[in-house]
């Protein structure tokens, strides 16, 4: 039995240190604001894909008054990326929505396509804290 014990003890040490090392050196945050012609964007989206033939693991988040935010534990990776931003603004018209009878606001997307359909954002990530802010403008 004491043996079991023993060998137990070693496995957990070894897995806890293996956690441990693996996971401190290419930890990734990222946070930043996102501005459409000085104004807070939001709620909207920011998307993080890697760049063609680049490694790295898709990311989003939400933009709430501008901000956003990824932490470590959402598995960003270091790399380069292709940023895609959406901002669904209401355009202050009612429309039929999809229940009968029921109206819904009517929205469109306030950013214009070379920020997400056809971005030309890029960016890189490095191990650690990241702050990548986008001024976006509308011309």
């Amino acid at each position: 039995m004491r043996l079991f014990s023993n060998m137990a003890i070693c496995l957990m040490t070894g897995i806890v240190a293996a956690v441990i090392g693996c996971g401190s050196s290419n930890q990734v945050s990222v946070q930043g604001r996102v501005t459409m012609d000085g104004q807070p964007v939001g709620p909207g989206s920011i998307v993080f894909l890697p760049d063609a033939g680049a490694e790295g693991t898709k990311v989003a988040a939400a933009i709430e008054d501008g901000k956003y935010q990824i932490g470590p534990e959402r598995g960003a990776s270091p790399g380069n990326f292709r940023v895609e931003i959406s901002w669904s603004k209401k355009t202050g018209k009612q429309i039929p929505s999809a229940d009968p009878g029921m109206m819904m606001d009517e929205t469109k997307e306030a950013i214009p396509p070379k920020y997400n359909a056809e971005t030309t954002l890029r960016c890189e990530f490095k191990p650690g804290d990241n702050v990548h802010d986008f001024d976006l403008k509308t011309q």
